[in-house]
């Protein structure tokens, strides 16, 4: 997980230093981190929080749960396993009579164009191996260990997972004092299912932290680097209005950015070849056509914050799909769109259901233009 900077980074250190020093003043063993996708939770967690903490003396485990959708074990174990292989020379040697041989048949550590990467291969089940290894990472940190897991989510996705969730959270528990954690997600419903309900796997294991949008001084910084790069001047308020209008993600700045200085277009020229291509990949399309009428309609009353319940809004939907729409029938639809495996709807406690993803929202708003 070393990196060199990035040059277009904008860096949260309050935000690391308000997490680590919450651990250290003994007010929390684990923090969850919400915001939707291409927020900058991922490049927070790599330029920000992990550096904070490998200076403060911190063993770092990092891991993307979606790297490897299938095998969220693996993924764990490799980033256990990568971290024990960073440690220094000195820690290795003290704890090489706690490495786990019984079940552990081989750990690599190889470089790679991405820098390093550890593969680990297991003689028997990686569930077991996973604490095995946990405690030799435990061990190497000396009282200061740090599990960093991206897109925590992902465990509540499918109910293959669920032993393994419930391990997890054993062996997280055993080492509170000695081990802390960080969570991503970027579905409401997902951490809902983890954390969110009393026979929730993770239910009051982990606080809540905020990682509120950033507006116009990213745009700013962004201004800075265009100054610094091209001599010229990135037109603030005109690109803070397309920013806004995009549903103010940093992918899409960043983007806009380097296209305004590759192709030389001003940011409306650019806008339309960033936009157009984010759609495309991010497959916006594609999803909407995955849904049935009826979903369509209750994203549609969600996006124009319409009530989904009220006579008016059954008939309207009943007349557009043309067939009776109930209650019990827009409570299924919008199980599915907030289900973790689509998670394009979520909501906190008893508010009102929102679409998670600004950008697919903001596109949904362009649609209805």
């Amino acid at each position: 997980m070393d990196r060199q900077r990035d040059a277009l980074h904008f860096p949260r250190p309050a935000l690391a230093t308000q997490i680590l020093d919450g651990f250290e003043r003994g007010l929390s063993y684990a923090a969850t981190i919400f915001a939707p996708r291409r927020k900058g939770k991922t490049q927070f967690l790599q330029f920000d929080l992990i550096p904070e903490a490998r200076a403060r003396g911190y063993l770092v485990a990092y891991c993307d749960l979606w790297s490897d959708k299938d095998h969220p074990e693996g993924v764990i174990a490799s980033a256990l396993a990568e971290a024990i292989g960073d440690a220094g020379l000195l820690r290795r040697v003290r704890a090489r009579m706690f490495m786990p041989r019984r079940r552990l048949k081989k750990i690599e550590l190889r470089a790679g164009a991405d820098g390093a990467a550890a593969g680990v291969e297991f003689e028997h089940d990686p569930d077991i191996m996973l604490e095995e290894l946990f405690d030799q990472f435990k061990r190497l940190a000396g009282g200061k260990g740090l599990l960093v897991i991206d897109e925590i989510q992902h465990l509540a996705s499918r109910r293959s997972f669920e032993n393994f969730t419930a391990k997890l959270r054993s062996v997280l528990d055993r080492s509170r004092g000695e081990v802390w954690s960080v969570f991503t997600g970027s579905s409401q419903g997902g951490l809902t299912a983890l954390f969110g309900r009393t026979k929730a796997p993770f239910f009051q294991f982990s606080s809540r932290v905020e990682f509120p949008n950033l507006g116009a001084e990213l745009v700013q910084h962004f201004a800075d680097r265009f100054r610094d790069i091209t001599g010229g001047e990135w037109p603030v308020r005109e690109v803070l209005e397309l920013y806004r209008r995009r549903g103010q993600s940093p992918l899409y700045l960043r983007s806009l950015l380097e296209r305004c200085i590759m192709a030389q277009e001003s940011p409306e020229e650019a806008d339309r070849y960033v936009w157009s291509g984010i759609v495309d990949q991010a497959g916006y399309p594609a999803l909407l056509e995955e849904l049935s009428p009826l979903e369509r309609l209750v994203l549609r009353h969600i996006l124009l914050e319409k009530p989904l319940y009220s006579e008016e809004s059954l008939a309207e939907m009943s007349a557009k799909v043309s067939e009776q729409v109930d209650v019990p029938r827009v409570q299924t639809a919008l199980r599915r769109l907030e289900g973790a495996r689509l998670s394009l709807v979520g909501r906190v406690g008893h508010a009102d259901p929102r679409i998670e993803d600004d950008m697919f929202r903001a596109w949904l708003w362009e649609l209805e233009q």
